[in-house]
Protein backbone atom coordinates (compact mmCIF):
# COMPACT_ATOMS: atom_id res chain seq x y z
CA UNK A 1 0.00 0.00 0.00
CA UNK A 2 3.11 2.52 0.74
CA UNK A 3 4.14 1.25 -2.88
CA UNK A 4 1.30 2.40 -4.33
CA UNK A 5 0.56 5.72 -2.28
CA UNK A 6 4.40 6.64 -3.25
CA UNK A 7 3.57 6.13 -6.95
CA UNK A 8 0.47 8.10 -6.45
CA UNK A 9 2.43 11.12 -5.25
CA UNK A 10 5.16 11.17 -7.86
CA UNK A 11 2.48 11.11 -10.87
CA UNK A 12 0.78 13.94 -9.05
CA UNK A 13 4.00 15.80 -8.46
CA UNK A 14 5.34 15.39 -12.38
CA UNK A 15 1.71 16.73 -13.26
CA UNK A 16 1.99 19.66 -10.51
CA UNK A 17 5.42 20.36 -12.34
CA UNK A 18 4.00 19.75 -15.87
CA UNK A 19 1.25 22.74 -14.86
CA UNK A 20 3.70 24.92 -13.22
CA UNK A 21 5.88 24.53 -16.22
CA UNK A 22 3.20 25.31 -18.90
CA UNK A 23 1.99 28.35 -17.22
CA UNK A 24 5.60 29.30 -16.97
CA UNK A 25 6.19 29.24 -20.54
CA UNK A 26 3.24 31.79 -21.01
CA UNK A 27 4.26 34.59 -18.74
CA UNK A 28 8.09 34.16 -19.23
CA UNK A 29 7.58 33.93 -23.36
CA UNK A 30 5.34 37.12 -23.65
CA UNK A 31 7.51 38.63 -21.01
CA UNK A 32 10.83 38.33 -23.05
CA UNK A 33 8.38 39.46 -26.45
CA UNK A 34 7.68 42.38 -24.48
CA UNK A 35 11.05 43.29 -22.90
CA UNK A 36 12.37 42.94 -26.84
CA UNK A 37 9.63 45.78 -28.38
CA UNK A 38 10.04 48.16 -25.09
CA UNK A 39 13.34 50.67 -25.41
CA UNK A 40 15.49 50.77 -22.51
CA UNK A 41 14.17 53.83 -21.38
CA UNK A 42 10.58 53.32 -21.28
CA UNK A 43 9.53 52.94 -17.90
CA UNK A 44 6.90 50.13 -18.84
CA UNK A 45 10.15 48.05 -18.93
CA UNK A 46 11.07 48.48 -15.59
CA UNK A 47 7.67 46.04 -14.30
CA UNK A 48 7.83 43.67 -17.18
CA UNK A 49 11.53 43.17 -16.02
CA UNK A 50 10.15 42.45 -12.64
CA UNK A 51 7.68 39.94 -13.78
CA UNK A 52 10.23 37.53 -16.08
CA UNK A 53 12.80 38.13 -12.82
CA UNK A 54 9.77 36.31 -10.68
CA UNK A 55 9.11 34.03 -13.64
CA UNK A 56 12.54 33.03 -13.81
CA UNK A 57 13.27 32.30 -10.20
CA UNK A 58 9.93 30.27 -10.39
CA UNK A 59 11.53 28.17 -12.88
CA UNK A 60 14.85 27.74 -11.46
CA UNK A 61 12.82 26.99 -7.95
CA UNK A 62 10.50 23.92 -9.60
CA UNK A 63 14.34 22.72 -10.85
CA UNK A 64 15.39 22.70 -7.47
CA UNK A 65 12.33 21.27 -5.26
CA UNK A 66 12.24 18.72 -7.66
CA UNK A 67 15.66 18.14 -8.58
CA UNK A 68 15.39 18.74 -12.26
CA UNK A 69 18.58 19.35 -14.85
CA UNK A 70 18.34 22.28 -17.17
CA UNK A 71 17.35 21.55 -20.95
CA UNK A 72 18.57 23.68 -24.64
CA UNK A 73 16.36 26.43 -24.17
CA UNK A 74 15.46 26.59 -20.68
CA UNK A 75 14.14 30.01 -19.40
CA UNK A 76 17.07 32.40 -18.53
CA UNK A 77 17.68 36.28 -18.84
CA UNK A 78 16.49 37.62 -21.96
CA UNK A 79 18.83 38.98 -24.16
CA UNK A 80 18.86 43.21 -24.55
CA UNK A 81 18.17 44.61 -27.67
CA UNK A 82 16.71 41.72 -29.41
CA UNK A 83 14.67 42.94 -32.28
CA UNK A 84 11.82 41.25 -32.39
CA UNK A 85 9.97 43.19 -35.23
CA UNK A 86 12.88 42.14 -37.74
CA UNK A 87 12.45 39.18 -40.36
CA UNK A 88 15.73 37.67 -40.25
CA UNK A 89 17.43 36.70 -43.23
CA UNK A 90 17.58 32.57 -43.06
CA UNK A 91 16.09 30.33 -45.43
CA UNK A 92 12.63 30.15 -45.70
CA UNK A 93 10.87 27.15 -43.98
CA UNK A 94 7.82 25.55 -43.02
CA UNK A 95 6.98 24.61 -39.88
CA UNK A 96 3.58 21.89 -38.00
CA UNK A 97 3.36 23.12 -34.19
CA UNK A 98 1.08 21.08 -32.59
CA UNK A 99 0.32 21.56 -28.88
CA UNK A 100 -2.70 20.93 -27.15
CA UNK A 101 -2.62 23.75 -24.63
CA UNK A 102 -4.19 26.63 -26.27
CA UNK A 103 -1.90 29.50 -24.89
CA UNK A 104 1.54 27.71 -25.32
CA UNK A 105 0.55 27.30 -28.76
CA UNK A 106 -0.45 30.91 -29.26
CA UNK A 107 2.69 31.83 -28.26
CA UNK A 108 5.05 29.62 -30.02
CA UNK A 109 2.88 30.72 -33.39
CA UNK A 110 3.57 33.92 -33.07
CA UNK A 111 6.96 33.75 -31.88
CA UNK A 112 7.99 31.57 -34.87
CA UNK A 113 6.09 33.85 -37.58
CA UNK A 114 7.70 36.84 -35.57
CA UNK A 115 10.54 35.29 -37.19
CA UNK A 116 10.10 34.63 -40.44
CA UNK A 117 8.58 30.81 -40.46
CA UNK A 118 5.27 30.14 -42.19
CA UNK A 119 3.52 27.98 -39.09
CA UNK A 120 0.79 25.20 -39.71
CA UNK A 121 -0.64 25.06 -36.18
CA UNK A 122 -2.82 22.37 -34.53
CA UNK A 123 -4.06 21.05 -31.21
CA UNK A 124 -4.30 17.61 -31.27
CA UNK A 125 -2.38 15.07 -33.22
CA UNK A 126 -5.83 14.05 -35.75
CA UNK A 127 -5.68 17.74 -36.55
CA UNK A 128 -1.98 17.92 -37.43
CA UNK A 129 -2.54 14.49 -39.67
CA UNK A 130 -5.78 16.84 -40.78
CA UNK A 131 -3.45 19.89 -41.79
CA UNK A 132 -0.72 17.56 -43.64
CA UNK A 133 -3.41 15.48 -45.87
CA UNK A 134 -4.04 19.40 -47.18
CA UNK A 135 -0.52 20.38 -47.40
CA UNK A 136 0.84 20.14 -50.74
CA UNK A 137 4.31 22.11 -49.79
CA UNK A 138 7.24 19.98 -47.70
CA UNK A 139 6.86 20.59 -43.81
CA UNK A 140 10.76 21.06 -43.02
CA UNK A 141 10.08 21.23 -38.90
CA UNK A 142 7.54 19.84 -36.66
CA UNK A 143 7.73 21.10 -33.34
CA UNK A 144 5.09 19.27 -30.65
CA UNK A 145 4.86 18.60 -27.56
CA UNK A 146 4.80 14.73 -26.07
CA UNK A 147 2.03 13.99 -24.12
CA UNK A 148 -0.96 14.19 -25.94
CA UNK A 149 -4.39 12.97 -25.94
CA UNK A 150 -5.41 10.34 -28.76
CA UNK A 151 -2.13 10.71 -30.38
CA UNK A 152 1.03 11.33 -28.66
CA UNK A 153 3.94 13.14 -30.12
CA UNK A 154 6.10 10.44 -30.62
CA UNK A 155 3.78 8.31 -32.52
CA UNK A 156 2.56 11.65 -34.45
CA UNK A 157 6.53 12.45 -35.46
CA UNK A 158 6.65 8.38 -36.75
CA UNK A 159 3.65 8.73 -38.64
CA UNK A 160 4.25 11.97 -40.37
CA UNK A 161 8.16 11.23 -40.92
CA UNK A 162 6.97 8.38 -43.14
CA UNK A 163 5.51 11.12 -45.50
CA UNK A 164 8.43 14.01 -45.39
CA UNK A 165 11.32 12.29 -45.60
CA UNK A 166 13.64 14.86 -44.64
CA UNK A 167 11.32 16.13 -41.71
CA UNK A 168 13.29 16.94 -38.12
CA UNK A 169 11.44 17.12 -35.01
CA UNK A 170 11.63 19.07 -31.79
CA UNK A 171 9.73 18.10 -28.54
CA UNK A 172 8.99 20.29 -26.32
CA UNK A 173 7.04 19.66 -22.61
CA UNK A 174 6.63 20.51 -19.75
CA UNK A 175 7.40 16.83 -17.95
CA UNK A 176 11.34 16.31 -17.47
CA UNK A 177 13.27 14.77 -19.98
CA UNK A 178 13.37 11.61 -17.40
CA UNK A 179 9.85 11.16 -18.05
CA UNK A 180 10.12 12.41 -21.87
CA UNK A 181 12.96 9.55 -22.03
CA UNK A 182 11.25 6.26 -20.65
CA UNK A 183 8.75 7.34 -23.59
CA UNK A 184 11.70 6.56 -26.30
CA UNK A 185 10.77 9.91 -27.62
CA UNK A 186 15.03 10.82 -27.40
CA UNK A 187 16.45 9.95 -30.84
CA UNK A 188 18.30 10.68 -33.90
CA UNK A 189 17.01 13.44 -35.71
CA UNK A 190 14.98 14.64 -32.21
CA UNK A 191 15.83 17.47 -30.40
CA UNK A 192 13.80 17.93 -27.20
CA UNK A 193 13.14 21.40 -24.95
CA UNK A 194 12.08 21.26 -21.59
CA UNK A 195 9.31 24.34 -20.43
CA UNK A 196 9.66 26.49 -19.82
CA UNK A 197 12.22 28.32 -22.62
CA UNK A 198 13.83 31.06 -23.06
CA UNK A 199 12.20 32.39 -26.58
CA UNK A 200 15.69 33.71 -28.06
CA UNK A 201 17.32 29.96 -27.27
CA UNK A 202 14.33 28.25 -28.98
CA UNK A 203 14.08 30.12 -32.06
CA UNK A 204 18.29 29.61 -32.31
CA UNK A 205 17.77 26.12 -31.69
CA UNK A 206 15.42 26.06 -34.24
CA UNK A 207 17.63 27.53 -36.89
CA UNK A 208 20.16 25.64 -35.79
CA UNK A 209 18.73 22.38 -36.09
CA UNK A 210 16.85 23.57 -39.73
CA UNK A 211 20.31 24.25 -40.90
CA UNK A 212 21.92 21.20 -39.86
CA UNK A 213 19.38 19.18 -42.14
CA UNK A 214 20.07 21.78 -45.17
CA UNK A 215 23.86 21.14 -44.98
CA UNK A 216 26.63 24.01 -44.77
CA UNK A 217 25.02 26.11 -47.88
CA UNK A 218 21.93 26.71 -45.84
CA UNK A 219 20.66 30.17 -46.47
Amino acid sequence: MTATNDNGRRRAATDVVHDLNNLLTVINGYSEMLLSRLDRHDWNRTMVEEVHRAGTQAATLIRQLFGLAASPGTATQPEANMNATSRPAHAPATVLLVEDEDAVRRLLCGLLENDGYRVLDAASGPEALQLCLNETEPIDLLITDVVMPIIGGQELAEMLVQRFANLHVLFVSGYTDEVISRRGVLKDRVTFVQKPFNTGALLRLVREVLDAARGPLAG
